[in-house]
């Protein structure tokens, strides 16, 4: 029933030529609830599997005493579950996102806690507040963070990255459409190299394509402008004194991969600094745009190959004008 939704809900996509745009990456992951883990965990223990061909490696070892077989898959079982899993019922009764009262979001506790700064972190703490965590050692973790920000030179830093934040656009959003952007569909390739059957946006006539062209440009202008806020984030906290360890999740979450951390600032730097010295932001934004020299090697030689019939037609034009027209190369245009 699952595999038949997800296949109606695809077949809707390309009915509508959006399947491109929502499922980019075509990339899936299976859910499996905690309990259906502990089923096949069950099953798969309690029968004995004896080897086949006579092979001395095939023959399993000696059944477990049952309490430890128990104890070993229900250690199993809890870390391979990282959430909780809450039902519409249960949302609904702890008003998580909306109240029983009004059926609305306010005074739930969405609604309550929610001060995020950009549209993504709303997203993402909807997403914590829908699978809270299991562990109690992550939840100890999370708190420490929180306790970590309120306090010292990791509130003076949050205090200054705030103002940055709220500039943020939806960059998670951007990012997808950029790289809808890039789609080619290599897999309809024919022998000789071209796209037999490439999708409706790569073969679609648009009468208002300065408009489309310009609206693309804009939404690539957006994201290097927001990358640029994250890494000015980013420098905001190289002098706040977190923790180091690997316990710290305020470190690995603020700081970069020389320091202890996972948010790759240096290396994001680096690639914004290639994109703001070959590619005019400014102008951009006005319609205006194209490649700095040694940027498309193509475009080089398209332009060079524009120079010389440019050339040859200038000089053309003070032929005629010396040898046939009988006057000056200026009174001739």
């Amino acid at each position: 029933l699952a595999q038949a939704a997800l296949g109606a809900a695809m077949f809707y996509l390309q009915r509508n030529l959006i399947d491109v745009e929502i499922l980019s990456q075509g990339r899936f992951e299976g859910y499996v609830p905690p309990d259906e883990e502990d089923k096949s965990s069950c099953s798969s223990s309690s029968g004995i599997r004896y080897g086949v061909g006579g092979d001395v490696d095939n023959i399993p070892a000696a059944p477990q005493a049952p309490n430890q077989q128990q104890q070993q898959q229900k250690q199993q079982a809890n870390a391979s579950t990282n959430h909780l899993t809450l039902d519409g019922t249960t949302l609904l009764n702890l008003e998580i996102l909306t109240n029983t009262t009004t059926n609305t979001a306010q005074h739930s506790l969405f609604h309550t806690i929610n001060h995020c700064k950009t549209p993504h972190g709303t997203r993402l703490l909807r997403a914590w507040l829908l699978r809270p965590m299991y562990h109690k050692h992550d939840i100890t973790r999370r708190c420490d963070a929180v306790t970590e920000l309120l306090s010292g030179s990791a509130a003076l830093a949050l205090s200054e990255s705030l103002p940055l934040m709220s500039k943020l656009p939806d960059v998670e959003r951007l990012l997808s459409r950029i790289h809808s952007m890039g789609y080619t569909d290599s897999s309809s390739s024919s022998s000789d190299g071209k796209n037999s059957n490439p999708h409706p946006n790569t073969r679609a006539v648009l009468y208002e394509m300065a408009t489309y062209t310009k609206r693309k440009v804009e939404d690539f202008t957006k994201l290097l402008q927001a990358l640029r806020r994250c890494v000015d984030i980013g420098e905001c906290w190289k002098g706040a004194g977190v923790e180091v360890e690997s316990a710290g999740l305020l470190c690995r979450v603020v700081k970069g991969p020389s320091e202890g951390g996972c948010f790759p600032m240096e290396q994001l730097d680096q690639e914004l600094q290639w994109f703001e010295e070959n590619f005019d932001v400014q102008a951009a934004k006005s319609g205006h745009y194209e490649p700095a020299p040694g940027v498309n090697a193509e475009y080089d030689r398209t332009c060079e190959a524009l120079d010389d019939v440019y050339a040859q037609l200038e000089q053309y034009r003070k032929d005629m004008c010396s040898s046939v027209l009988h006057c000056s190369a200026s009174a001739w245009k």
